[in-house]
């Protein structure tokens, strides 16, 4: 969601309203609207929370969800013809370098 990573505040969600206060996304009615967890954040908290190593959990995040959207062939690979997106995480998994389609991307 368009919130991620980001500090409280009001956020479009596909047309909807959102508002975010401590990292809760929630609608106008109150309802939870969707998660602000980043994706770093998820693979530190998988790691935390089952034992599993970075290489096992890496896949989480890469391959199978490119895998079930039907992108295998260019998404959460590193190899010739594939996109090129890719993310350089730090000893402590926080990400440093994020590249979109080859190119480094600045905030």
């Amino acid at each position: 969601m368009r919130a991620a990573g980001l500090g409280d505040g009001r956020y479009d969600l596909g047309g909807q309203a959102t508002t975010v206060r401590q990292g809760v996304a929630r609608t106008a009615s109150g309802s939870l609207a969707g998660s602000t967890i980043t994706l770093d954040r998820a693979l530190r908290n998988a790691i935390r929370y089952t034992g599993l190593s970075f290489p096992e959990v890496l896949p989480m995040a890469t391959s199978v969800p490119a895998r079930t959207m039907g992108w295998a062939d260019r998404k959460g690979v590193l190899r010739p013809g594939a996109d090129a997106d890719v993310a350089l995480f730090d000893a402590d998994l926080h990400v440093r370098l994020t590249m979109v389609a080859g190119q480094v991307m600045t905030r």
